[in-house]
C-alpha cells in the first residue's frame, strides 16, 4: 500500500492515508477485506513507526520499565488523577514551567511530611532556613568586601 503523502488533520492527530486501488479492484477475496467501494484503506498516524519501536523497547525491557512505572511516573499519576493537575492554567514556556515547579514542591513535600512526620518536617525545614540565611549572609559579605576593592561604589564608605 502506498501514500499520496498527504497528512490529514484527524479528531486532532495527524495522519496518513495508504491504499492500493489498483490491487483492490482484482483481487479475489476483496469482499472479505473492505466494504468501500473504492477499495481499502489504512489510516496511520504519521508517528507509528516511533510508536511501534518505543513499544518493541518497552517489551524487550520489561523489568526496567516496570521498576520505571514504580519510581518515576508515580508522581505524574498522583498529580493527575488524584490532584487533578491535568492542565496547566498558564501560557509559555516560562509559565508553565514556574507552575509545574511549584506543583511539584507540594507534591515533595507532603511526600516529606508523609515520610518524616509534620514536626520533623518543621525541624528540618528551619534548619535548612537557617543554613540558607547564612549562606546568604556569607555571599553578601564577599560581594561586598570585592566591590568595594574594586571601587565600584565610588564615594560610599560602608553599606549595611
Amino acid at each position: 500500500m502506498t501514500t499520496n503523502g498527504t497528512v490529514y488533520n484527524k479528531a486532532g492527530h495527524k495522519i496518513k492515508h495508504y491504499k492500493n486501488r489498483q490491487a483492490c479492484k482484482t483481487c479475489p477475496v476483496r469482499q472479505l477485506c473492505t466494504k468501500n467501494k473504492n477499495g481499502r484503506f489504512i489510516e496511520r498516524s504519521i508517528y507509528q513507526e516511533a510508536l511501534e519501536e518505543n513499544q518493541k523497547r518497552v517489551e524487550q525491557n520489561t523489568e526496567y520499565y516496570r521498576l520505571r512505572q514504580q519510581i518515576t511516573e508515580h508522581q505524574f499519576g498522583t498529580l493527575k488523577r488524584q490532584w487533578g493537575f491535568t492542565h496547566t492554567l498558564m501560557k509559555g514556556k516560562q509559565n508553565v514551567l514556574s507552575e509545574v515547579n511549584l506543583i511539584m514542591t507540594c507534591y515533595n513535600l507532603t511526600r516529606l511530611m508523609s515520610i518524616l512526620g509534620p514536626k520533623d518536617l518543621e525541624k528540618g525545614l528551619k534548619q535548612l532556613g537557617l543554613e540558607i540565611s547564612s549562606l546568604f549572609r556569607a555571599i553578601t559579605e564577599i560581594l561586598h568586601r570585592f566591590l568595594f576593592r574594586r571601587n565600584l561604589f565610588s564615594g560610599q564608605k560602608n553599606i549595611h
